[in-house]
């Protein structure tokens, strides 16, 4: 597809049904074990990438987003529980077998052994780092094995696994949809028309619910419980969504750290969000129910609720829902879902002295899942766990009129040499280059950059290299 047929959803939408639509629900079936259920969540996925409306670069992207949003609806309605096939003629079937495993060392399998995804690929779909990709293949793997040693004498476990996905994926053939999925299409445009201005708001803080631009499902947001501020305390509330009055249209310019699919480091992207309540209620809602606007990023969080946000001095206060906490299932997504929320609140805050600690709690419990009660509260851990060089400005997804664009944001001091490229997107037509040169460091180590360069109107690719790191942000320039 040419970029402009990338950025039209109705055209790549029908292509990628007639490219996909039958592995896809074969996938689905293989995490589920059931037809039914599989077509439907595929069904969904369409609508909701549909609505979404994404920017894509490639055909690629256009498969991986729509593959994660697929493993994304499924664990949605499933939640800890796998798939499971009945076994024939009461003996355990192969599908039977692999239902034996956690979930995620199903999806692990099946994405390695029928999808022929390599490890990182597997990783970026499932949300995972590649080590532990590695490591969930050798442990259910070695989980089968013992297990056909004992039963059956099976020698070769992956290859009699492939052979089983494959043929247990062949047993039918997914039924047409597109149908149903244009229909489901209409519903959705039609609902959208003319909304009043409450409808808006609402539509707005919904966004933060269901996630802008990444393969990421988002809980709902829950109406907020309120409690009585402690003495003295500078409280941040969730206002009631049904006082028009209590809510402002946008917070501007509200920093949300993101995870790096590919490192798992931390990246911020400077938001214009619908206001949940002050600014740094508004930043701690959007890192646990909005998704990244850019889809290199993800996030360790699946959507719950903020209770509330306190600020005592220089300890913030952060109590976020059970049902927040429960969605996160590993002890490494809880770390990374920890960072998020400290670089993030410290970020709004502010933090010239370092003396800033942030307490998180599980609906007013101190106690949080795997590590139970921290000794301590919880402190930024420097520049090393972010990314070396962050943009603020744009960010992905913009549309601009502009001749010439600002391209502004950070680079941690240990940098030596940062520049920039701006290309036409899909055609590679080189429009600037240069080198940048950034700022003094602050106290933190960061060094503010800025550069302007000239643009042509299309969808517009900005590379930002920082020793060989390379931060890109498409936007569309009218």
């Amino acid at each position: 597809m040419t970029s402009d047929e990338h950025r039209d959803r109705g055209w790549w939408l029908k292509s990628a049904y007639h490219d996909q639509w039958d592995d896809l629900v074969r996938l689905a079936f293989l995490l589920c074990g059931r037809w039914e259920d599989a077509e439907r969540a595929v069904t969904d996925a369409f609508v909701e990438v549909y609505r979404i409306n994404p920017r894509f670069r490639t055909d690629d992207l256009v498969a991986d987003y729509l593959r994660t949003t697929v493993v994304n609806q499924l664990r949605r309605r499933q939640g800890r529980a796998g798939l499971h096939v009945e076994g024939r003629q009461g003996l355990p079937s192969p599908l039977d077998r692999l239902s034996q495993l956690s979930r995620i060392e199903q999806e692990v399998l099946v994405m390695l052994l029928w999808a022929d995804l390599d490890e990182d690929e597997t990783a970026h779909v499932l949300g995972l780092r590649q080590g532990s990709v590695e490591n969930l293949r050798d442990k259910a793997i070695h989980t089968l094995g013992r297990q056909f040693r004992t039963e059956d004498g099976a020698a070769h476990v992956e290859s009699w696994l492939r052979v089983a996905l494959e043929e247990a994926a062949s047993q039918q053939a997914p039924s047409d949809q597109l149908e149903t999925i244009d229909e489901r299409i209409r519903q959705v445009s039609q609902r959208g028309r003319g909304p009043s201005r409450r409808a808006v708001v609402g539509s707005a803080l919904a966004a933060l619910g269901v996630g802008v631009a990444a393969p990421v499902v988002w809980g709902r947001m829950h109406a907020p419980r309120r409690s009585a501020p402690a003495p003295g305390a500078d409280e941040t509330m969730i206002p009631d969504p049904s006082d028009e009055k209590s809510m402002s249209t946008l917070q501007k310019d509200v920093p949300v750290l993101y995870l790096g699919r590919s490192d798992g480091l931390l990246y911020r992207e400077m938001r214009d969000l619908p206001t949940a309540s002050d600014k740094l209620g508004t930043a701690v809602t959007a890192v646990i129910n909005a998704a990244p606007l850019d889809s290199d990023y993800t996030s360790a969080w699946m959507g719950g609720q903020l209770n509330k946000a306190v600020v005592h001095g220089d300890v913030i206060v952060l109590d976020v829902s059970g049902a927040a906490w429960d969605a996160i299932r590993s002890r490494e997504k809880l770390t990374a879902a920890i960072r998020q929320l400290v670089y993030t609140a410290t970020a709004v805050v502010g933090d010239r002295n370092g003396q800033k600690s942030v307490q998180l709690l599980r609906d007013g419990s101190p106690s949080l899942p795997f590590i139970g009660v921290p000794q301590a509260n919880f402190i930024e851990e420097g520049t090393d766990r972010c990314g070396p060089v962050w943009i603020d400005r744009p960010q992905s997804g913009q549309t601009l009129a502009a001749t010439r664009l600002t391209i502004e944001g950070q680079v941690q001091r240990k940098v030596r040499a940062i520049s920039y490229r701006i290309n036409l997107a899909g055609k590679g037509d080189l429009i600037s280059r240069g080198v940048i040169t950034p700022g003094q460091p602050d106290h933190r180590g960061w060094r503010r950059w800025s550069v302007s360069a000239p643009v042509r109107p299309g969808d517009v690719l900005i590379t930002i290299d920082a020793d060989g790191t390379k931060a890109l942000k498409l936007v569309t320039v009218s």
